[in-house]
């Protein structure tokens, strides 16, 4: 009686893409409201946010996401620049092995409009 053979688990393709964020004109004091969007992510050529066993995750110092585990989340980015890292996380579902790939997306928020001020006079 001989041992079955166990064939070896195909290696999977995660790739993350973070997408791109065009320079901003900063809207508030607290900050500029911004959606990423990670939907170009692929596991094995497919789309990442519909795969059950992939997991996206977005981080970046200071900043509080309405969705971190989303695809395209809010966040309002402070004047200046911002690096945002999305890894996309794929979890075989037989051997638990997990297979990662990150992005980076630089979020630059500028203040180009100078102020005005307008002087009422009290009469």
């Amino acid at each position: 009686m001989g041992l079955a053979a166990v064939p070896a688990a195909a290696q999977v393709v995660v790739v993350a893409d973070a997408g791109e964020v065009p320079p901003l004109e900063c809207s508030a004091i607290d900050g500029s409201p911004v959606t990423l969007d990670g939907t170009a992510s692929t596991v094995d050529g497919g789309m990442a946010s519909i795969d059950p066993d992939t997991a996206l995750l977005w981080e970046a110092a200071g900043i509080e996401f309405d969705d971190e585990t989303g695809v395209t989340p809010n966040a309002d980015f402070p004047l200046g620049t911002t690096v945002v890292t999305l890894t996309v996380t794929h979890t075989d579902p037989v051997t638990a092995v997990e297979t990662s790939n990150q992005d980076t997306v630089e979020v630059v928020i500028g203040d180009s409009t100078p102020p005005t001020l307008t002087v009422l006079s009290d009469p």
